[in-house]
């Protein structure tokens, strides 16, 4: 066990690792409700964009394209917020939840369908509801939504199996931590939101 566990990090490159780690500090920050969260964001997402490119998850490189805009967006309003009081945290009506996750599986499909048709993509099946699912995950987070931890706790359990198969196995354990941050990071915000309303 311990001889397979040193050559996992023996065999990891360091673009695995510089990926993660600036992951895990933006996913940190995130759950703290830090404004720099999102130059970490940046950070990771550059570096992640070249490896997915790499490993022809082409819809995750997509993604990290998508990731990059909304955290120049996310940084810029965040910002705006230094000297005054935090946005508030809000939830959404159940109705528009059950729409969001439907919208974002359908194109999950439809973007899986293209890379299927016109790519070597890996996996486009999940790969592609990572995708769409992070992004609307995204969105949420930008706007300070409390369901956006939920839609995390999905991303995480597809991904972790995803990055088992291709044998990226220091991102799997990444995206597991991560998996448990999302809930950590809810219970956070939960704490928060009952202040607010307090």
């Amino acid at each position: 066990m311990r001889s397979l566990f040193i050559d996992i990090l023996q065999n990891t490159s360091h673009l695995e690792w510089a990926c993660n780690l600036t992951s895990l500090v933006c996913v940190i920050l995130a759950a703290r409700n830090h404004v720099l969260t999102w130059f970490f964001g940046i950070v990771s997402c550059l570096l992640f964009t070249y490896f997915f490119m790499n490993a022809k998850l082409y819809a995750e490189a997509a993604l990290q394209l998508f990731f990059i805009a909304t955290s120049v967006w996310g940084w810029g309003h965040w910002s705006n917020q230094l000297n005054k009081p935090a946005a508030p945290i809000q939830t959404i009506p159940s109705k528009s939840v059950l729409l969001g996750i439907l919208t974002a599986i359908s194109i999950g499909i439809l973007y899986a369908f293209g890379l299927q048709r016109f790519t070597d993509a890996v996996n486009p099946w999940i790969d592609s509801q990572i995708l769409t699912l992070s992004m609307l995950a995204q969105w949420w987070l930008m706007q300070r939504k409390i369901n956006t931890w939920s839609i995390w706790l999905v991303v995480n359990t597809l991904s972790v199996p995803l990055y088992i198969s291709r044998e990226f196995y220091v991102s799997s354990a990444f995206y597991s931590l991560y998996w448990v941050m999302a809930i950590v990071a809810y219970l956070n915000w939960r704490k928060r939101l009952s202040a607010q309303i307090l």
